[in-house]
């Protein structure tokens, strides 16, 4: 993750930043060309205990790394991902040990074969990839979860909408880092509380992949993909869209909804512009187009047999130093400049070979954004 600062710097392109303060756990207000600006990211970027910023950095801790999450307490070792939560520990561990060095500011750990970095709540892990790699999962939790599965995904569920925690498999590349691929997943459950999961490339080049681990938070954006390979699959925790056609997805959309109940009533109000700020790890063309749905849509539920029909709107993004930005202002704002609820909003290339991996509202270590720029005052 890069620090929320200098996120807002590279979206802003503004290296003087003023009046940079705390909304509440999703946001932060900044001041730039005279202007009034709030950033609220789609998971919180603040820490329940301490209410400090996460600064997504290691520490050395005895045989191992240690990192802040905004609700749980990360922990690696040459064997393992511990999360602690108030709720208890989960760990990811695999069977290969790693000889982890601390890197790029205290923000890498790297091995032979892995690269870990901090997350808001978690790591991301991008690692050496022979057909598959093989990881193992382990809760010591107050409760036992159930298990929430897809090609894309694993999550272990606190209740029938949250997890505890969430694994999102991301994307696969060849060595010059020039071609990207899907991934597949694959749970076994091998007892209540442990979980095998293969994390398979198709593809002969892939020589790395990447995924992400994190315990749950709950979003500011409600989002899931949907796809014609799999018509039937719901990918609510799924963490990335490859957001156009592929050989292993089909034609992919994202279907999002902002949930802007999370956002102070004073943040709501005398408003001049609505952007939708979206990373990207992948990118080729920039005919990417966002429409309104027609009406809501279940996050949980939507899949591509059933997807909900959108306008034809057609909302054009522009591309810039890792982003791609909708401005959404003429659909998110009533005449006063107060900030609109909407039923939802569809992303979908509009060329056939326009193709991107994006960030979605799961995506911990680098979240979606939304920016509300707001009117001056006389």
């Amino acid at each position: 993750m890069v620090s929320v600062l200098k996120t807002i710097q590279a979206i802003t392109q503004k290296r003087d930043i003023s009046r940079f303060q705390k909304i509440n756990r999703y946001g932060v207000t900044a001041k730039f060309d005279k202007s009034k600006h709030s950033f609220f990211f789609s998971t919180p970027i603040y820490d329940t205990q301490r209410s400090a910023l996460i600064e997504g950095r290691f520490i050395p801790k005895g045989n191992g790394y240690f990192g802040q999450g905004s609700s749980a307490e990360i922990f690696v070792s040459d064997h393992e991902i511990n999360l602690h939560t108030a709720t208890g520990k989960m760990r990811i561990f695999w069977k290969e040990k790693q000889e982890f060095v601390l890197c790029d500011e205290s923000r890498l750990l790297r091995s032979a074969e892995m690269s870990i970095y901090p997350t808001f709540n978690g790591v991301l892990v991008r690692q050496a990839i022979e057909n598959s790699v093989t990881l193992f999962f382990e809760s010591n939790l107050i409760q036992e979860g159930e298990v929430k599965a897809n090609s894309k995904f694993f999550a272990y569920m606190k209740g029938k909408y949250e997890p505890f925690l969430t694994l999102g498999a991301m994307y696969a590349e060849n060595a010059n880092g020039q071609r990207f691929y899907g991934l597949n997943v694959k749970v076994k459950q091998e007892t209540s509380r442990q979980m095998r999961i293969e994390i398979k490339s198709r593809e002969s080049n892939a020589t790395r992949c990447a995924w992400e681990i994190n315990a749950y938070e709950p979003k500011l954006i409600q989002d899931t993909t949907v796809e014609s390979n799999r018509p039937t699959e719901n990918n609510v925790f799924g963490n990335v869209t490859h957001l156009g056609r592929s050989s292993e997805y089909g034609t992919q959309y994202l279907y999002s909804r902002f949930d802007f109940t999370k956002l102070p009533a004073e943040s709501k109000k005398n408003i001049r512009k609505v952007y939708w700020h979206i990373p990207y790890y992948a990118i080729c063309g920039q005919a990417f187009e966002a429409a309104m749905t027609l009406k809501r849509f279940c996050s949980f539920g939507s899949r591509w047999d059933n997807k909900v029909a959108y306008e034809k709107t057609n909302i054009r993004c522009y591309r810039k130093n890792g982003f791609v930005t909708f401005d959404l202002s003429e659909y998110f704002l009533d005449t006063s400049g107060n900030l609109l609820e909407r039923a939802g909003i569809v992303l979908r290339s509009s060329q056939s070979d326009a193709f991107g991996i994006f960030a979605t509202a799961d995506n911990y270590f680098t979240p979606q954004i939304i920016e509300l720029e707001y009117q001056e005052k006389e």
